[in-house]
Formats: structure tokens, sequence, C-alpha cells
């Protein structure tokens, strides 16, 4: 069904609808094609009323932000009762990093890069709330080049840390139900880290929530230190200490530093079709 049937006449002059791409926090994200130029882009619909205030508040938020590992913001257009339940960006078709195999090297390029990206949104007083492999786009592949997407449950620290996120990636202290803060999000960082090199499959994570059992949701957290501390050299370290407690948790700055530059990789293996 096209999206576009009950937007305005001004947005369906300009873009036209070619697919579905997939759904986001707040509703479907579809493929569309500016059709003066031929340009595609990434546009966010929400239909229900309450997808539409939180849509209202990403493109708020996506406005600030200017940054090479963030998903760039184009446009919103309104529908007929005035709300902007289209939020245009961006089209990135090489897809989110769920859909691929990384070496332990290109998985520290992508870390890195999004470090970066975390300490940019602390700057900016924002949680991301909802780091994971999914919401982290590969803008190219050589040189190796990611962006955090979905900022969906993003907030604001005047906002307040409510709780958010996928379960598997939340941080320990936010499924404990207790205050926390910007590193919520190098915890997530950190799940992801393992799920870049298929160490915790989302699918084997999955099975620990099914049953609302908090002494197996427990072996979770478990599984996930046991995890960690199986890596070795740089990128081991980084993830230790991206997951731990939150009050010897790393910033992302501290993770930056460790780094110190960030490594630098050629050509990646995936150029060479390596899935």
């Amino acid at each position: 069904m096209d999206p576009t049937k009950d937007t305005s006449p001004e947005f369906q002059r300009k873009f036209k609808w070619i697919k579905k791409l997939g759904n986001g926090s707040l509703g479907a994200v579809y493929l569309f094609e500016r059709r003066r130029t031929g340009e595609k882009f990434a546009c966010k619909v929400a239909v229900d009323p309450g997808a539409q205030e939180a849509l209202m508040r990403e493109v708020a938020i996506l406005k600030r932000l200017y940054h090479p590992n963030i998903i760039e913001y184009v446009t919103s257009h309104f529908y007929l009762h005035q709300r902007p339940n289209c939020l245009i960006m961006a089209y990135h078709p090489l897809g989110s990093l769920e859909n691929y195999n990384f070496s332990t090297r290109e998985a520290l390029v992508i870390v890195h890069q999004c470090l970066r990206a975390l300490r940019y949104l602390e700057e900016m007083a924002l949680f991301h709330r909802d780091i994971k492999e999914d919401n982290i786009l590969l803008k190219s592949i050589s040189p190796l080049h990611v962006c955090l997407a979905d900022f969906g449950l993003a907030v604001t620290s005047r906002e307040g840390a409510t709780h958010g996120g996928q379960l598997t990636h939340v941080a320990v202290e936010v499924y404990l139900g207790r205050r926390y803060s910007y590193i919520a999000d190098i915890w997530s960082l950190g799940v992801t880290a393992l799920a870049l090199l298929r160490r915790f499959p989302k699918s084997e994570a999955r099975c620990f929530f099914g049953g609302r059992d908090r002494a197996q949701e427990a072996k979770y957290y478990e599984k996930l230190l046991s995890e960690a501390s199986s890596l070795h050299g740089c990128f081991g370290e980084l993830v230790k200490h991206m997951l731990c407690t939150p009050d010897v948790r790393w910033t992302a700055v501290e993770c930056l530093r460790y780094l110190g530059e960030g490594p630098d990789t050629g050509p990646s293996r995936l150029a060479h079709g390596w899935r």
C-alpha cells in the first residue's frame, strides 16, 4: 500500500514511493525518490497518534545533529492534519550491520566510529537509548564508514532517563530499574560489539527473555560478561570496560582515549564479497 496516499499534495509532487525498507521504532521506513532528480531517501512514516508525537520529537532531535557518524536529516513533511508524519533521511543502500559478518579489526573500526557519535551525543545532552546492530547503518565498505540511526527513543538529559531499548541490549542498571546516565549507551554498544563478531547472536540472546524468569535473565548477563572476558587484545580490553558496572564503566571519552586516534583500516574484506 502506498504510504503517501494521505500525505500533502506538496509531498506527493516532490517524492515518489519505491518500496518498504523495514520498520523503525516509531513506524515503517520506506524508500522514496525525489521526482525531479531521482535522488533516493529513507522516509519514516508514522500513522498512530502516539507515534506521531514521538516522531515530532525525533525530527526536533535530528535537526540539531550534524556528525559524520550520525544519520543525516534531510527534511520532514506534514500530513493534512499538520504533523510531521514523514521524516526524510539519507538513504544508505548497504543497510544495517546485522546483515554482515566482521573481523575483529573491522568491528574495532565500527565501535570506534560509534564512540565518536556517542561522545557527540553526550555533548549535545542526548541519550540514544536504542544502540544495537540494527540501528547502525553501513555508509560505505571501503573505507569502512558507519552511522547511528533510529533516534525514535532518544531523549534529552532534561527529559530524564526513562526506560527504553531492546532488552538484550539494555544496560544492567536499566534492566534493574535504577537511575542511569549516558554510559547506558556504552553498555549497549558493548553488546553490539559482541554481536558484530557473532559471539552472542541475537537469536540466542532472546531465548533468555522469553519466559519472564528473572533467574534466567540473570544468566544472560553472566553469559555476556563471560563472552567479553574471552576476548583478547585491544578490542577485548575495550569491551570489558564497556560491559561492567556503571561506577567503573568507561565513558565515550575514556574509551576514545584508550583507542588514541583509533584504528585505521585498509580495504575491507567485505569489499571482496565476504559476508
